[in-house]
């Protein structure tokens, strides 16, 4: 693929991010050390995904049997703003459409990417310091009303606009740390309490939301029985064991919760 783009691998990429799930899809995130055609050498990110259905626009290599589609990242096929968000011209631009112009440098920075899913660019200016939260087109006005939304009531960032081609959700940036960043740094932790606390206080989105359904346990069984199929007897016992439980808990009242509790 690299080759086929005018460039050429230094050594061996090294995969760094691994989404899989069992007769669906496998994706996975590298970091590869590509020359280009006027000899200079750059890290790249690299991504090779196989599903039934690829993205368009991507890289296609087909042996008769594999159909693996390959992209970089910041040309990811379903995120066509994450371009955008890590070239300071096109920031430069989007700010002064957004009614805030900025006077400057712009500085943008990744700081998390998941194939074909999201990623987050940190932008800092002389003025002003923000995180564009980069997604599918299709998703960006529904994502900047929840944060309008629950940012009235909990410290949520507020949104300051959004780019309905290129999928981006201006951000507030908060301060203060993350609770992983505190148990890393061992730094005093919040109590249980007030955790629940913030779901408490989360308003309800209705119709923002819709209804979101979690795998369940035979969804976690089978990836684990893909990956460790030496586990695989005693996983499913376990999630025999779970699933009368499950079954009673998917019949309470649908609440409004963040996902990484």
């Amino acid at each position: 693929a690299v080759e086929a783009a005018g460039g050429r691998l230094q050594g061996r990429p090294v995969p760094r991010q691994t989404t899989y799930e069992p007769g669906r899809s496998l994706t996975v995130r590298y970091d590869a050390v590509v020359a280009g055609p006027d000899g200079r050498t750059a890290t790249e990110m690299l991504v090779a995904e196989s599903r039934r259905r690829l993205p368009e626009g991507a890289l296609v290599l087909d042996d008769g049997t594999h159909r693996i589609a390959v992209w970089r990242a910041i040309a990811d096929p379903r995120l066509p703003g994450l371009a955008a968000a890590v070239d300071p011209e096109h920031l430069r631009q989007l700010f002064a459409d957004l009614g805030a112009p900025v006077q400057g440098d712009i500085t943008p920075r990744l700081r998390a990417y998941r194939p074909g899913r999201r990623a987050v660019v940190e932008v800092t200016a002389p003025d002003r310091r923000l995180f564009l939260k980069v997604i599918r087109p299709a998703n960006a006005e529904a994502l900047h009303r929840r944060h309008q939304l629950l940012a009235a009531t909990s410290p949520v960032p507020r949104s300051h606009g959004w780019s309905p081609e290129l999928g981006i959700v201006v951000l507030q940036a908060l301060r203060g740390q993350t609770v992983r960043q505190a148990l890393v740094n061992r730094r005093p932790l919040p109590s249980a309490g007030a955790l629940v606390s913030l779901l408490d206080g989360l308003a309800d989105p209705g119709e923002l939301a819709g209804e979101v359904r979690p795998w369940g346990t035979d969804r976690f069984a089978a990836l684990i029985a893909g990956v460790a199929p030496e586990l695989a007897d005693r996983v499913a016992d376990v999630a025999g064991r779970i699933a009368e439980h499950e079954a009673r808990a998917a019949e309470e009242p649908i609440l409004p919760v963040h996902g990484d509790f």
